[in-house]
Protein backbone atom coordinates (compact mmCIF):
# COMPACT_ATOMS: atom_id res chain seq x y z
CA UNK A 1 0.00 0.00 0.00
CA UNK A 2 2.90 2.38 0.74
CA UNK A 3 4.30 1.87 -2.76
CA UNK A 4 0.90 2.56 -4.33
CA UNK A 5 0.50 5.71 -2.24
CA UNK A 6 3.98 6.90 -3.24
CA UNK A 7 3.18 6.35 -6.95
CA UNK A 8 -0.12 8.21 -6.64
CA UNK A 9 1.58 11.20 -4.97
CA UNK A 10 4.34 11.17 -7.60
CA UNK A 11 1.75 11.08 -10.40
CA UNK A 12 -0.14 14.01 -8.89
CA UNK A 13 3.06 16.03 -8.55
CA UNK A 14 4.06 15.24 -12.16
CA UNK A 15 0.60 16.20 -13.41
CA UNK A 16 0.82 19.66 -11.87
CA UNK A 17 4.54 20.17 -12.64
CA UNK A 18 3.85 19.39 -16.32
CA UNK A 19 1.32 22.24 -16.29
CA UNK A 20 3.74 24.73 -14.66
CA UNK A 21 2.05 24.77 -11.24
CA UNK A 22 4.30 25.67 -8.34
CA UNK A 23 4.25 23.21 -5.43
CA UNK A 24 4.01 25.05 -2.12
CA UNK A 25 4.35 23.98 1.49
CA UNK A 26 2.29 26.09 3.88
CA UNK A 27 2.37 26.12 7.70
CA UNK A 28 0.52 23.40 9.60
CA UNK A 29 0.35 25.51 12.76
CA UNK A 30 -1.78 28.63 12.56
CA UNK A 31 -1.87 31.53 15.05
CA UNK A 32 -5.63 31.96 14.55
CA UNK A 33 -8.67 30.02 13.47
CA UNK A 34 -9.63 29.96 9.82
CA UNK A 35 -13.02 31.53 9.07
CA UNK A 36 -14.98 28.26 8.80
CA UNK A 37 -17.65 27.99 11.45
CA UNK A 38 -18.48 24.35 10.65
CA UNK A 39 -14.92 23.00 11.02
CA UNK A 40 -13.56 21.99 14.40
CA UNK A 41 -9.82 22.38 14.83
CA UNK A 42 -7.16 20.88 17.05
CA UNK A 43 -5.71 23.34 19.52
CA UNK A 44 -2.20 23.12 20.87
CA UNK A 45 0.05 25.32 22.95
CA UNK A 46 3.46 26.67 21.91
CA UNK A 47 5.77 26.81 24.93
CA UNK A 48 9.04 28.73 24.87
CA UNK A 49 11.32 29.23 27.88
CA UNK A 50 11.98 32.92 27.11
CA UNK A 51 8.64 34.04 25.66
CA UNK A 52 5.01 33.93 26.59
CA UNK A 53 3.27 30.73 25.57
CA UNK A 54 0.50 30.99 23.00
CA UNK A 55 -2.29 28.91 21.58
CA UNK A 56 -1.91 27.60 18.02
CA UNK A 57 -4.16 25.51 15.77
CA UNK A 58 -3.46 22.60 13.43
CA UNK A 59 -4.76 23.69 10.04
CA UNK A 60 -7.86 21.95 8.69
CA UNK A 61 -6.95 23.15 5.17
CA UNK A 62 -4.08 25.08 3.53
CA UNK A 63 -6.63 27.33 1.78
CA UNK A 64 -6.04 30.52 3.76
CA UNK A 65 -2.25 30.34 3.34
CA UNK A 66 -2.47 29.51 -0.37
CA UNK A 67 -4.87 32.38 -1.04
CA UNK A 68 -2.32 34.73 0.50
CA UNK A 69 0.29 33.42 -1.93
CA UNK A 70 -2.11 33.94 -4.83
CA UNK A 71 -2.76 37.51 -3.72
CA UNK A 72 1.01 38.08 -3.77
CA UNK A 73 1.22 36.89 -7.39
CA UNK A 74 2.46 33.31 -6.98
CA UNK A 75 0.72 32.04 -10.11
CA UNK A 76 -0.99 28.63 -10.23
CA UNK A 77 -0.09 26.57 -7.17
CA UNK A 78 -0.81 23.26 -5.51
CA UNK A 79 -0.09 21.58 -2.20
CA UNK A 80 -0.15 17.98 -1.09
CA UNK A 81 -0.01 18.15 2.67
CA UNK A 82 -1.42 17.10 5.98
CA UNK A 83 -4.65 18.61 7.25
CA UNK A 84 -6.42 18.05 10.55
CA UNK A 85 -10.10 18.11 11.52
CA UNK A 86 -11.51 17.54 14.95
CA UNK A 87 -15.02 16.60 15.97
CA UNK A 88 -15.87 14.47 12.91
CA UNK A 89 -16.69 10.79 12.52
CA UNK A 90 -13.72 8.41 12.33
CA UNK A 91 -13.69 5.31 10.18
CA UNK A 92 -11.72 3.30 7.64
CA UNK A 93 -11.95 6.11 5.06
CA UNK A 94 -12.22 9.14 7.35
CA UNK A 95 -9.54 10.14 9.85
CA UNK A 96 -8.79 13.32 11.84
CA UNK A 97 -5.37 13.58 10.09
CA UNK A 98 -5.31 13.20 6.31
CA UNK A 99 -3.45 14.21 3.16
CA UNK A 100 -5.20 16.88 1.14
CA UNK A 101 -4.62 18.11 -2.39
CA UNK A 102 -5.43 21.81 -2.73
CA UNK A 103 -4.79 23.58 -6.03
CA UNK A 104 -5.60 26.94 -7.58
CA UNK A 105 -5.41 27.91 -11.23
CA UNK A 106 -4.88 31.54 -12.20
CA UNK A 107 -6.04 33.15 -15.44
CA UNK A 108 -8.74 30.53 -16.05
CA UNK A 109 -12.50 30.46 -15.95
CA UNK A 110 -14.75 27.65 -14.86
CA UNK A 111 -14.57 26.06 -18.33
CA UNK A 112 -10.82 25.53 -18.15
CA UNK A 113 -9.65 23.05 -15.53
CA UNK A 114 -6.17 22.07 -14.41
CA UNK A 115 -6.14 19.79 -17.48
CA UNK A 116 -5.76 22.94 -19.57
CA UNK A 117 -8.68 21.91 -21.76
CA UNK A 118 -11.92 23.75 -22.33
CA UNK A 119 -14.81 21.26 -22.63
CA UNK A 120 -16.34 23.55 -25.27
CA UNK A 121 -13.48 22.62 -27.61
CA UNK A 122 -11.03 25.47 -26.93
CA UNK A 123 -7.67 25.30 -25.19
Amino acid sequence: MLKIRARVLQTIRSFFADRAYLEVDTPMLAPSLIPESHLEVFRTRFEHPDHESRELYLTPSPEVWIKRLLAEGSGSVFQLGKSFRNGEAVGRLHQPEFTMLEYYTVEADYFRSAHGRDPRGGR
